[in-house]
């Protein structure tokens, strides 16, 4: 394989070089002679290259660009195929394609790259193989030239000479040429002299001249052709909406023929510009020509007929003149042309149909063209052929196979058929005492004669025209006959045998009558829809083809197919509209408003398959109620007399769709199926028959609670329901209806005195967003109450409904006051005997409180926060309760988020941030309230009675009570509840908590107290003190454990202690020091502020202590230094309130004890 190159790389071609070289002629520097593509120029033109005389050949070789695109689209295409079919292999096929690519696709690039290379030789090895081919065929014509004179010279031997031709010898002698040779062969071959533009002028104006006279006097035309036009030789007929055409004689007599010599069809398309360039009014070169040699042929058919029987005594003037038939030769080129043009515009309308089938109505339209190209046959609706899965599968009304059929037919009349049905009309005429017309008929006897489609702007020709053209017509004829006869024949009516009028070309005169008839052709189309189509019979009325007629100047198929469907889609609609009235829709409500007047359903005819199509006219439409209405549709096709049915359904899914956009827009979740099994069953039996649809939102803050709007018969109804879940499904509860009247009454009550009794009615159909809001409030608050009365049944607590309750909540009174429907919202009250009566200690509980104890729902009003739970206790005696916190508007303190207390009513209430487990959240935080005032009434009467100066209550808000128990220390107390166990009733664990106590000091540096040490130890004493009833022995234990403390905290701070100690506390009034982890001393707290010092290792336990040695000399070098009293191992010392006896006793006995360890018996002294 060779490479083309075009130019060697060794010869100096390169166009730079020339522009060089040109550049420095013009300067006038000299330079070589100029050398262009290897070639030497003379005088700056190229010499004649003998390579172009070389034959060309390309055998063996193969254009550079051809291989190199090649290679390139095959790498493409391999590159394609690797992105479709990789992503589905694994990773190491995917690699070992990938690499096997690049492998193959390099080696191709890299033989490209080679040949390439290779194409810089290619102009040497054409030239090469040029001169080859030349050589093969140079010895090829010797050896054939050898071949033919060995054949001639064999084929001498046996040849004669002729006589010799004395004629033409003598010819050739005489004058010096031949003189017998035929005069064309000169005149093929001698040049004409052209004609002057003057002689053009008089042969084109002696032509016009000739054309006009022939046509005038003896030439038959038919109506159409009448008005034409003469120039430039020729005579142009226009037939408007068949044909523009032009012809001209081919000599000056009558006898000589006609001769086509242009023709352009007159029809303009409409839609399609494809169609328009594939069918074009003037025909392409070929296809003129076959039609001027096919219209040539007509014209000339008698003609060449009469020149085949001319003899020496009967020329074709003769033949004429003696015919009795007048050849018409315009007249059977009309009858072609027109014939030709509507078989023309038929292959338009076929090419139109096809392409429209094509376009996705291929399986509903089948088209069929006649054999003879002359019909044209259209079934639409088929539904034979139609795919599987296309709409409606399996149709319980049987269809026939199509829907109606449209027929295209080129209709031809003769002349003889229109004057038997002009003398049909004239008879008619005469009957009905009207004047007839010798020769001629009104336009209006001829309304069913099929005329062609060319109308006038004013609906035909004139009377004048009319008789004009008969009287031309008859008169040519009459001059035929008077040839023919040699007399004058008389153009009476009586010559005239059954002339129709505004033919033309109707009877004979004289006898003589023209060789051909106009024919008259045109379009008729007929619709014929199936009688059955839908189960719906379509009435045929006169008038409904006159729109389905055939428009050569807007010719289109797909706006004559369309107004068939159209007219038949109507008639269908018709019949379904009739059913309508007659179904009970109940568009109308008891109020009489109607419903939902803004949708709107449309019920049509698809153009496409002939099936009903239900359409919504909203602009925005769900997804799912465009299906609906699609199902619709197929089950109107599939029963047509269910369309009243349908569209009743359809109005109560608007009506649904409309009312669950309305509840999305307001915020509110929407859904239609709870999956109640059977289908909304339970549903239309608990809220009563007549239901059409469920909206089910939600209850905010309560999953397994909804609203369910209920679109029915008369209007909406609301309902709230309970679920449960089962398996993972929501299962049916309960259920109730709501009254809205009611709600909507108690809220315009609520709105202040000026409102009405009587709520004005709304539309039936009718749903706002404040009423959607109220019914949701209602059920919340509805909702919570009922399982706060669950709570109270299950602790068999009674309770009643109260309206106005006594003992106001101090949250719910401010918050819920902007909101008409609270007042309608009655609260809870439980008796507070029943509600404390568990425990021992019950009276204590309900001695300082009212008799009633208020629960009340708060929050149900909004949506988007949680339903709380306000229980309000009033106090019957101020509880000491001082704290820095701010006081709001109407004295309500906050204690905390969950806690409130009115200084002026004494009502606590407590705040419950979930329904479930009020009661228990609110008994376990009022035992913590009442606990806590319990401790601060006892602290105000310790200052009283015990005469304690420095006890004092610091703060008390029915959280936390602090007060000072001596001097600048304090101690913080709050009950902690224990949390809640399901499985134990809420009665028993009411009282379970513990105390939270948290020791400081006041205007102190440092607040360390030596008591936060012992935090776990007097929490248990608090705990059992408390349970005694006795909260004054723990403060005195507090105030005599305070010095005891103190001492111990010197002893572990003394410098001179050196020893390694640690402090153990065993109990409340049990304090172990260790000394070097193996000796240990226990100071115990005794009662009436003594404080005994024993040795460790004399507790009751097994204690791994070892006894201090020599402990009684220690107690005995100590007694009369502190003032101790002597014990067995230990000693006693007392001391007063403040500790001053106390101060420094440990120190010494640990020091001396220290000392007697590490010095012995030595240490005593």
């Amino acid at each position: 394989m060779v490479m083309h190159d075009p130019e060697p790389r060794s010869t100096p071609s390169h166009p730079l070089k020339i522009r060089i070289h040109r550049d420095s002629i013009s300067k006038g520097a000299p330079s070589p002679q100029p050398v262009v593509n290897g070639n030497a120029t003379a005088n700056g033109k190229p010499e004649p290259q003998e390579e172009e005389e070389l034959p060309r050949t390309l055998v063996g070789q193969v254009p550079l660009g051809v291989a190199v695109s090649r290679i390139v689209q095959h790498a493409y295409a391999e590159l394609g195929n690797m992105a479709e079919t990789l992503p589905s292999q694994s990773d190491h096929d995917r690699k070992r394609h990938i690499f096997q690519y690049v492998l193959t696709t390099r080696k191709g690039f890299v033989k490209m790259y080679v040949a390439t290379k290779w194409a810089e030789n290619a102009r040497a090895v054409q030239t090469c193989l040029d001169i080859m081919q030349y050589c093969n065929r140079a010895g090829e014509q010797l050896q054939l030239s050898s071949a033919h004179l060995s054949t001639i010279s064999n084929a001498l031997g046996s040849l004669r000479l002729r006589n010799a031709d004395l004629l033409t010898a003598l010819d050739v002698l005489t004058t010096g040429t031949y003189r017998r040779l035929p005069s064309i062969t000169t005149e093929l071959y001698t040049p004409q002299k052209p004609m002057s533009k003057e002689d053009v002028v008089k042969v084109m104006g002696d032509a016009d001249g000739a054309i006009r006279l022939r046509l005038r006097t003896s030439e038959l035309l038919p109506t159409e052709m009448n008005s034409y036009r003469v120039a430039d030789g020729r005579v142009y007929f226009t037939v408007p909406n068949r044909f523009m055409a032009s012809f001209t004689v081919l000599g000056g007599t009558v006898d000589d023929p006609w001769w086509c010599s242009d023709v352009e069809f007159l029809f303009d398309l409409k839609g399609e510009r494809s169609t328009a360039v594939q069918y074009p009014r003037i025909p392409p070169k070929q296809m003129r020509s076959l039609i001027q040699q096919e219209t040539n042929a007509l014209l000339a058919h008698i003609h060449n007929q009469r020149v085949a029987q001319i003899t020496e005594g009967n020329d074709l003037a003769t033949i004429n003149r003696n015919s009795d038939v007048v050849d018409a030769p315009l007249i059977r080129a009309f009858n072609f042309l027109q014939l030709l043009s509507l078989t023309y515009q038929l292959e338009i309308l076929h090419a139109q149909a096809n392409l429209m089938r094509s376009m996705g109505l291929v399986d509903v339209l089948t088209v069929e063209l006649s054999p003879d190209r002359k019909s044209m046959k259209i079934w639409y609706w088929v539904t034979k052929n139609r795919r599987a899965g296309l709409p409606p599968g399996k149709p319980d009304l049987p269809l026939p196979p199509h829907g109606g059929v449209i027929t295209f037919s080129i209709e031809v009349t003769s002349e003889d058929r229109r004057r038997e049905l002009a003398k049909e009309r004239e008879q008619q005429r005469k009957s009905r005492g009207g004047k007839s017309r010798p020769g001629l008929s009104s336009t209006g006897l001829l309304p069913s004669v099929p005329q062609p489609d060319l109308r006038r702007s004013k609906g035909g020709r004139s009377w004048a025209e009319r008789v004009r053209e008969d009287l031309e017509r008859r008169s040519k004829l009459a001059a035929h006959a008077s040839g023919r006869a040699g007399t004058d024949v008389n153009l009476g009516p009586a010559n005239v045998s059954g002339a129709a009028s505004g033919s033309g070309l109707g009877g004979d005169v004289g006898g003589v009558r023209p060789s051909d008839e106009v024919e008259h052709a045109r379009f008729v189309v007929k619709w014929e829809p199936v009688a059955d189509w839908l189960g719906i019979s379509v009435p045929r009325e006169i008038g409904d083809e006159d729109d389905l007629q055939v428009d050569a100047s807007a010719l289109s198929f797909s706006a004559i197919y369309h107004n068939a469907i159209r007219k038949h889609s109507d008639a269908i609609t018709r019949a379904l509209h009739a059913q309508v009235p007659d179904a009970e829709l109940k568009p109308y409500g008891p109020s009489g408003n109607l419903a939902m007047v803004q949708s709107r359903i449309m019920v049509s005819i698809s153009p496409r398959n002939g099936f009903v199509l239900v359409q919504d006219t909203a602009d925005m439409a769900s997804p799912g109620r465009v299906s609906r209405f699609t199902q619709a549709g197929e089950a109107v096709s599939r029963q047509p007399q269910a369309l009243a049915e349908q569209v009743a359904l359809l109005k109560f899914a608007i009506i649904a769709d409309s009312v669950e956009q309305q509840v999305r827009f307001l915020g509110y979740p929407c859904t239609r199926n709870r999956g109640f099994p059977p289908r909304y069953q339970v549903l239309n039996q608990k809220f009563g028959h007549g239901a059409r649809h469920f909206l089910f939102t939600p209850l905010a803050g309560f999953p397994s609670y909804d609203v369910v709007i209920v679109v029915a018969d008369e209007g909406f109804r609301y309902a709230l329901i309970e679920t449960e879940m089962v398996g993972g499904y929501a299962n049916w509860k309960d259920g109730t209806l709501l009254d809205v009247d009611a709600i909507r009454r108690h809220k315009a009550s609520g709105a202040g005195a000026g409102v009405p009794q009587e709520v004005q009615a709304k539309p039936d159909f009718d749903i706002d967003g404040q009423t959607l809001r109220d019914v949701h409030a209602y059920c919340r608050a509805r909702v919570s109450y009922a399982l706060v009365e669950a709570q109270l049944r299950h602790l068999s607590l009674p309770y009643t409904i109260a309206h106005n309750p006594k003992s106001g909540s101090a949250v719910t009174n401010s918050s819920s006051r902007g909101y008409p429907l609270s007042r309608s919202i009655p609260a809870l009250a439980v008796s507070a005997a029943d509600l404390f009566r568990k425990g021992h200690s019950a009276g204590d509980k309900v001695k300082d409180v009212e008799d009633q104890v208020a629960i009340e729902v708060i929050g149900w009003w909004n949506p988007m926060s949680s339903c709380q739970v306000a229980t309000s206790v009033r106090l019957k005696h101020a509880p000491p309760v001082s704290s820095t916190k701010t006081k709001s508007r109407g004295g309500v303190l906050r204690i905390t988020p969950r806690l409130y207390y009115n200084t002026l009513t004494h009502v606590v209430t407590f705040l419950s941030e979930s329904v479930e487990g009020c009661v228990s959240s609110f008994l376990a935080g009022w035992t913590s309230v009442r606990r806590l005032i319990v401790i601060a009434r006892e602290v105000v009467k310790m200052h009283k009675t015990k005469h304690w100066k420095d006890v004092k209550l610091l703060s008390s808000d029915l959280q936390q009570v602090v007060f000072q128990y001596y001097q600048d220390y304090t101690l913080s107390i709050r009950w902690r509840p224990a949390p809640v166990q399901n499985e134990l009733p809420a009665n028993a664990q009411n009282d379970s908590g513990s105390y939270e106590l948290s020791f400081s000091r006041l205007g102190q540096t440092n607040s360390w107290n030596p008591h936060s040490d012992l935090e776990s130890h007097f929490t248990r004493r608090l705990q059992d003190d408390l349970a005694a009833g006795d909260i004054a022995s723990f403060a005195l234990l507090l105030r005599d454990s305070l010095p005891v403390l103190l001492e111990i905290n010197r002893i572990v701070n003394h410098a001179n202690i050196s020893a390694r100690l640690d402090v153990f506390y065993k109990g409340v009034g049990w304090y172990r020091v260790l000394i070097d982890s193996r000796y240990g001393l226990d100071f115990r707290l005794l009662s009436r502020r003594r404080l005994a010092i024993l040795d460790a290792a004399q507790s009751l336990d097994r204690s791994i202590l070892a006894p201090i040695p020599h402990i009684e000399g220690i107690v005995m070098r100590l007694v009369p230094e502190c003032q101790l009293i002597s014990l067995s191992k230990g000693a006693l010392v007392s001391f007063d309130e403040d500790g001053a006896r106390l101060q420094d006793v440990g120190v010494k006995f640990v020091e001396r004890v220290i000392r007697v360890l590490s010095m012995g018996e030595a240490g005593l002294t």
